[in-house]
């Protein structure tokens, strides 16, 4: 509407001043023309500077996430190292909802925050603040030139569980490869631990039979097992301080 009044008062100052007729009328109509031009000059300009006709709209969402590039015993939320505030780095992640690989926005109004150890699902939540049109009414008047919506502002929230860490894709794929290694180093741990047990265990029997040896071989297994199992938080967080380490880029 705002556009049809600025062309509707460039054709009225034009026809009033040139089109041939009395000096009372093309002043009239020529005054009128300029007035609504610079009324609807005045609108454009308010519109997209003072946000006329709009007003702050926040609205909040939260969805479930998951790693791009889950390597047990951890999960990694992906990065891409940059030299700005670590407040606006690009995550990459993978929305449980639609099963797709996303990211954040890379914008000067986006801020990024990660919490890792207070819940045990990984959430992200957005929260987003925009100028938005008041009624129908403003929303007809600028169609054409203004904005339906304006970013104000985006905070998005990742809230993860204690498994997650936070790696730039160069630290991810070291943490794949240590991941390989370490899980090969607790394969071999773990046949020596059992080896050394039962070797023990038998020596304190003069004639094992069959059915002892698998006994003792099965109870040293479960209990080489679990002591592994117990030791895998810390080996986790060993792996993950050491990837976080690593070279970004």
């Amino acid at each position: 509407m705002v556009l049809i009044s600025l062309v509707l008062g460039i054709l009225l100052a034009l026809g009033g001043f040139f089109v041939p007729t009395t000096r009372l009328v093309r002043l009239l109509v020529g005054g009128l023309g300029l007035v609504i031009l610079l009324g609807a000059t005045v609108g454009l300009v308010g519109n997209a500077q003072q946000h006329w006709g709009m007003h702050r709209v926040t609205t909040t969402h939260t969805n479930s996430v998951a790693s791009i590039a889950s390597t047990d015993p951890l999960d990694v939320l992906v990065y891409q190292p940059s030299k700005g505030p670590r407040n606006q780095r690009v995550y990459t992640y993978r929305s449980t909802t639609t099963n797709r690989q996303q990211t954040t926005a890379a914008t000067s109004q986006t801020r990024n925050r990660v919490v890792i150890g207070h819940t045990t699902t990984a959430t992200l939540t957005t929260t987003t603040t925009s100028w938005q049109f008041r009624s129908r009414f403003w929303r007809a008047m600028f169609t054409y030139p203004g904005r339906h919506t304006a970013l104000i502002r985006q905070q998005n929230t990742f809230e993860l569980p204690s498994r997650w860490v936070t790696l730039t894709p160069k630290q991810t794929q070291w943490l794949k490869a240590a991941v390989k290694e370490q899980a090969k180093g607790v394969r071999q741990a773990k046949r020596e631990a059992v080896a050394k047990i039962v070797k023990q265990q038998l020596a304190a029997i003069s004639h094992p039979t069959a059915a002892q040896r698998r006994q003792i071989t099965a109870k040293a297994q479960r209990a080489v097992t679990q002591e592994l199992q117990k030791q895998a938080p810390k080996r986790a967080a060993q792996l993950a301080q050491q990837a976080q380490q690593q070279p970004a880029e």
